[in-house]
This record gives C-alpha cells, structure tokens and sequence, in this order.
C-alpha cells in the first residue's frame, strides 16, 4: 500500500524539515529576489539540506520549482525529483522520478486519495502548511534578515521539537530544524530566483518523455522487474509498496 512516496517533500516533509544557509555556517540567505515576491508568486529556491548525529554528518542541495500547476522538489544526493500537478478541477497527482534509473513512478489522484496520503496543495507550495503552522507553532520572536522580517515559530512534528523561521508574505520558510536527542536535521534557504534562472532547472518534458514511465497501481504485478526492485530499495521498503514518512 502507498504510505508516502511524499518526501517533497518533506522526506518532505518529515526529513526534509530544515531549511537553508550554507549548512551550519551561519551565512544567511540571499533573500533580494524575494522582497517582491508575493505567496502566490512562481519561483526556483536552492536549499540546503544538513544532517548531524552522533556519529554521521551530511550536507546535501535540494531544490524547490514553483509554479501555478505545477510543484516540483529535486534532491541532488539521492538525484530523485517528486513532481505535483494540480489539473485544472484541483485534482492533484504525483511522479517521482529516479532520474539515475530514467524510470518515473506515476501516483494518479485515485491513489493518492485511496492511501489517504493526498497531500495539501498550500503544502506542497510552501513545504509546510501555512495554517498547520499558525496552529500548531507558538511565536517565538522575530528577526531582520537583510532587510527582511522574519517570524520565528517553534513546535513539536512527530514529537520533535522544530523550528521554523518564516517568510509570511512569501509563504516560504528560510528554515526548518528538528533537534533531538539522536541529532539535528535542518534545511535552510540558500536564495530564490525567477523560473528559469537559477543553477538547476527543474525536469523538463523531454526527459520525461525519453524515461521509462510506470503506473504505482501495476507495481503489485511487478516485482521480478529488477527496476522495481531497485526503486523499492530507494525508497525503503520491500514489496509491500509501502513508504516510510521520509516525506
């Protein structure tokens, strides 16, 4: 069964809750191109994403694309792309890509609400709710980032403490971080630019056309596909199809 094949973003969004500078450096985003931006406005955001526990640290880029159908989340680590699209009735579906296998796992609308893992479109927007988090975060105090108000909120997801710092007119945080006892996990903005113009772009339709595309729904009758199993690998899981939140 599908649980979330939902890391936009968020694993996404569980893993992938810490926000951006040059990981752990203390250098603050380039926040220019977002001064006169609006929550609804289209955009391509780098981000850095750093782990750190006892015994393992890691920096990783990941990239978010906007636009008014279409939500795109690319990680350069693992070169896995979790592609949204909203159609013009709202329904949302999702594609994750293996960009290394060339093969797209294509989650209809169906599915995604069969699973009942069908995400908020305001989350895939922003990475995090904009309502979740005027109602589950307390404000913490605020600060000026080149100019710009920041909203410092903290709370608990899944029972671990978080911190975001939010750009509300933006709708976009510059930082999430999870602090527990095994470690730290944080993404932190590194700069926003117009569609089109920053060092990554997003997946475009010629390579989803010359990639192998697979139906979620048929991967119960797949699972001698030597693709398949290497996919599920990447996933992590077995042949249950079922995905842990790395959002």
């Amino acid at each position: 069964m599908y649980k979330k094949i939902n890391l936009i973003h968020i694993s996404l969004l569980a893993g992938l809750w810490v926000a951006c500078t040059d990981a752990g450096t203390g250098v603050e985003p380039d926040l220019e191109f977002l001064k006169a931006q609006t929550a609804d406005a289209a955009m391509s955001c780098q981000f850095v994403r750093h782990s750190k526990d006892a015994s393992h640290q890691s920096d990783a880029a990941w990239f978010l694309f906007r636009s008014s159908d279409r939500v795109e989340s690319f990680d350069e680590g693992s070169q896995q792309s979790q592609i949204w699209e909203k159609d013009q009735n709202g329904r949302v579906s999702e594609m994750r890509v293996f960009h290394a296998e060339k093969l797209v796992l294509e989650v209809s609308n169906g599915d995604l609400l069969a699973s009942g893992h069908l995400p908020k479109w305001a989350t895939l927007w922003s990475i995090v709710d904009p309502e979740d988090l005027s109602k589950s975060f307390k404000p913490i105090g605020g600060r000026t980032v080149k100019g710009v108000s920041v909203d410092r909120l903290q709370g608990l997801v899944e029972g671990v403490e978080t911190t975001v710092e939010w750009l509300k007119p933006q709708a976009l945080p510059i930082l999430w971080k999870r602090t527990s006892e095994k470690g730290v996990d944080e993404v932190r903005l590194v700069r926003c630019s117009a569609p089109g113009t920053g060092p990554v772009q997003p997946t475009s339709q010629q390579q989803l056309l010359d990639y192998r595309h697979i139906d979620f729904s048929d991967l119960g009758d797949m699972e001698s596909d030597p693709q398949v199993q290497r996919i599920g690998k990447l996933l992590g899981h077995g042949h249950d199809h079922e995905e842990d939140d790395h959002h």
